[in-house]
């Protein structure tokens, strides 16, 4: 043990962070966690999940490189950030999309505003996207039997799986749907992801008020002298008192209101 002290302080101090703690653990009989191993998924699901993230990053460098030469710029710069969540330190991708690396904070930046580009040409646009929509199909469903199929994943290491291929495709459906969540459009036309239970309790609220108001333009209100003020469907003047409220109650079936 004397002679082991003094090597493992010699290597702590040659050594690189990363070799230096698992010569560490090894000696020490600590068990380690890779920084690639994170999730902390089993070895041969990590090991198919390497090889399946490489295949796509290869896959998406080159529908980039299609792209800049097909001059259908917008979907060049949809791959690439496509690839840095995937690869955050992606050289090309950060210089395309207007990133350029901070030696002083030590993380990227963006060195100007960053402005979508257009697509001189539809067609191979169109040909991008239809084979961007492909690959990450592919590559969703590849992952998603994986986590199906092998022993030992859990709960929250395949919501983290999830939650990282929805981050490379925020709009799928198929990953939305597994999220729990449905697509809404609000009243200015504008679509957004919402969790289904939401949708629900809110669709429930909106035909619960619209009872409401059937049953308070069922009865008649007490008038008062007093500043007006809106229930949301008419204007009254007055306070509206709880015997009121019951009589609402009543007509829509609910006991205490």
């Amino acid at each position: 043990m004397k002679v082991l002290i003094p090597l493992i302080v010699s290597l702590s101090v040659v050594m690189c962070p990363l070799v230096r703690l698992s010569v560490l653990a090894v000696l020490l009989g600590v068990p380690l966690i890779s920084a690639a191993t994170s999730p902390g998924f089993p070895q041969d699901l990590e090991e198919v999940r390497a090889r399946a993230n490489a295949e796509i990053v290869a896959e998406l460098e080159e529908l980039a490189n299609f792209c800049q030469k097909s001059r259908a710029y917008l979907e060049r710069d949809r791959a690439y950030e496509c690839l840095l969540v995937l690869v955050p330190d992606h050289k090309k991708a950060r210089k395309t999309l207007g990133w350029a690396w901070d030696r002083k904070a030590g993380e990227w930046a963006r060195r100007r505003k960053y402005r979508p580009p257009e697509n001189n040409k539809p067609e191979p646009a169109r040909e991008a996207r239809e084979r961007r929509d492909a690959l990450l199909a592919g590559h969703r469903d590849r992952m998603l039997a994986l986590l199906r199929d092998t022993e030992g994943v859990t709960l929250a290491q395949r919501e983290a799986e999830i939650a990282l291929l929805l981050r490379v495709n925020p709009d799928d459906p198929v990953l939305r749907d597994l999220n729990g969540e449905v697509k809404e459009v609000d009243g200015s036309g504008n679509e957004r992801w919402v969790r289904k239970t939401t949708k629900r309790a809110f669709g429930t609220r909106q035909a619960l008020e619209e009872q409401l108001r059937e049953a308070l333009d069922a009865i008649e209100l007490t008038d008062f002298e007093a500043e007006p003020w809106e229930t949301g469907h008419k204007l009254y003047y007055g306070v509206l008192l709880c015997d009121h409220l019951e009589q609402a109650g009543t007509s829509l079936g609910v006991a205490d209101i």
